[in-house]
């Protein structure tokens, strides 16, 4: 891949200009698959202490799994999308 390829801008932003940022909808999805990710690790850890039992690890992968995307879809869901000027 050229230099010239790695600088090309990939989205345009609010106001129709070529950018390569990402746009506020994909970075509120990103930051709502990390919280996802971490919750399903604490949520699963707060149930195996609490309770004393060990969660399968098929188990434990589903719990991250599903609040991942979920988060995910809630976080670019709610975000509203950059106005166009």
């Amino acid at each position: 891949m050229s230099d010239l390829a790695a600088e090309k801008p990939v989205t345009t932003d609010a106001n129709g200009v070529p950018t390569s940022a990402p746009q506020p909808k994909v970075v509120a999805a990103t930051v709502g698959a990390g919280v996802g990710t971490a919750l399903g690790v604490i949520g699963v850890w707060v149930v195996e202490a609490s309770v004393g039992i060990d969660i399968p690890e098929g188990v434990e992968l589903a719990v991250g799994v599903v609040l991942t995307a979920g988060l995910a879809f809630v976080g670019g869901y709610f975000k509203r999308p950059s106005s166009t000027s």
